[in-house]
């Protein structure tokens, strides 16, 4: 009688993970931690990470960033077809050059959603941020952290720039170390990731060539070189930095089109600016080599561009927590009870309440997909536009993966994109809505038969326009409204 063996099935992603938990779990260093009381320093920093983890996850999963259907999308594409050579999801733009600097991130995240969906996603990238905030603020006092998730929360969806956050933190991670050892040969080998995931890692450069002219270091300076040379390997080689200094230069896209200024902060960075303010005016203010450190460099480029929050909390963490445990101490320990009692409630009041209702305030309670398009998507996949799709810049990225049969005008990625003509996307897109004679000229030119915009004061005057024409609105909600021209 032949023995016959029964082919294993492939685990499935939950049974996997299930698999790697039980694993951990049964591990002689988590068994050392069951031991332990509770509250062992340890333990409360695995606490800590539990919980800030836990409310990046639910940033992730319940918001939906504007770009990230672009990026699943790219990410498929480059999987299928491997690096394009020019723009693939817009009839605007389809000779244009397309760079993505991003392509590693778009892969990875087509990996992990083919896996398991968004659930998936958003439990990686749930852990890109609390890893880049707590790296180097692990021993922060939780209220300190509460801060600095206030701050962080608002930008900490599914998006590129948790790399950033992550290879900064790791970069300091080692270059802040007293004995920083053979650690600091692994930066070439940091650079090398970065940059094939996110064009911050320009920023990483610059970062690092102050701590080369700081510390007057000739073989820091052969460092950088060598993360320089790095950063070249990628699939685009050099031409990677035509698409970075194109952005870097762009001063619209940092106070227009994403509305980046310091009027633009919300409150609740304010509130952890000024308490690290506060700090560094009264510990760090009078050496003057702490005024040039990394904190207020990555301050002054968070109040140009509000994108750069998350970097400087990410650094100015640590030092909020040092000058917190200095103040106590200028607190005299012969205070009467009372005085001890007004002071902690002075501290909960300044830092733990706000904190508590702004994080409380940035969960969605609703569907992350309620600011987009659905109805009108819906609609259109069973509806055939006959010509092409004119769309609101916020639902670029959304059409893309959800209508991937319809060429897009514009979506994010080309806000500093230039025509043949050296005219940006951009100019001409914002000029349409405004300007009956350039809409009329570009719809002719592209065949524009269908527009799907959002459906307020700022497009009133666009959509008015077209229903005079006789353009017929099948679609019509809050938030968007789908027209189309009569045959």
């Amino acid at each position: 009688m032949q023995n016959t063996v029964a082919k294993k099935r492939p685990k499935t992603p939950f049974q996997l993970i299930h698999t790697w938990l039980l694993a951990i779990y049964s591990s002689p260093r988590v068994r050392y931690l069951r031991r332990l009381p509770i509250d062992h320093p340890r333990l409360l920093a695995l606490g800590k990470a539990i919980i800030v983890f836990l409310f990046f996850f639910m940033i992730c999963f319940c918001t939906l960033d504007p770009d990230f259907g672009w990026h699943l999308m790219a990410g498929n594409y480059f999987r299928a077809h491997g690096i394009p050579s020019h723009d693939v999801f817009t009839y605007t733009a389809r000779n244009f050059p397309w760079i993505d600097h991003e392509w590693a991130n778009d892969v990875l995240i087509s990996y992990l959603y083919q896996l398991q969906g968004y659930l998936l996603v958003s439990l990686f990238f749930a852990a890109i941020w609390t890893i880049g905030l707590l790296l180097n603020a692990w021993r922060a006092r939780f209220a300190i952290l509460l801060v600095a998730l206030a701050a962080m929360l608002p930008y900490a969806t599914i998006r590129p720039t948790a790399w950033t956050v992550l290879g900064l933190a790791i970069m300091l991670r080692i270059l802040l170390n007293k004995k920083p050892g053979k650690t600091i040969l692994y930066l070439p080998l940091l650079f090398l990731f970065w940059a094939n995931l996110h064009g911050g890692f320009v920023l990483g450069l610059a970062i690092l060539f102050y701590f080369v002219i700081i510390r007057k270091s000739k073989p820091l300076l052969l460092i950088l070189l060598l993360c320089l040379l790095a950063t070249l390997i990628n699939p685009y080689g050099p031409r990677l930095y035509v698409e970075i200094f194109r952005t870097l230069t762009d001063w619209q896209l940092h106070t227009q089109t994403e509305g980046m200024s310091v009027f633009h902060l919300p409150s609740y960075t304010w509130e952890l600016i000024l308490l690290w303010g506060a700090g560094f005016w009264l510990f760090a203010r009078k050496k003057l080599i702490n005024w040039f450190s990394v904190s207020p460099l990555l301050l002054l480029t968070s109040l140009v561009a509000t994108r750069n929050v998350p970097l400087f909390t990410m650094a100015a963490t640590p030092e909020l927590n040092r000058y917190y445990t200095s103040a106590k101490y200028l607190i005299p320990k012969s205070l009467p009870r009372l005085a001890k009692i007004i002071y902690r409630s002075m501290v909960v009041i300044a830092i733990v309440i706000p904190a508590y209702f702004v994080i409380s305030g940035s969960i969605p309670t609703s569907n992350r997909e309620t600011s987009y398009p659905v109805a009108a998507v819906a609609y259109l996949k069973t509806h055939q536009c006959n010509g092409n799709l004119y769309n609101d810049f916020n639902y670029g990225g959304f059409l893309i993966w959800q209508l991937p049969q319809y060429p897009v005008y514009i979506d994010g990625r080309m806000p500093s994109w230039r025509n043949p003509q050296g005219v940006k996307y951009i100019d001409i897109y914002l000029k349409i809505s405004v300007d009956p004679t350039l809409q009329q000229s570009i719809f002719k030119q592209y065949n524009v038969t269908c527009a799907l915009v959002e459906n307020n004061g700022n497009w009133q005057g666009f959509i008015n326009r077209l229903r005079a024409q006789g353009w017929q609105a099948p679609v019509i909600t809050n938030d968007s409204i789908l027209l189309i021209r009569p045959h």
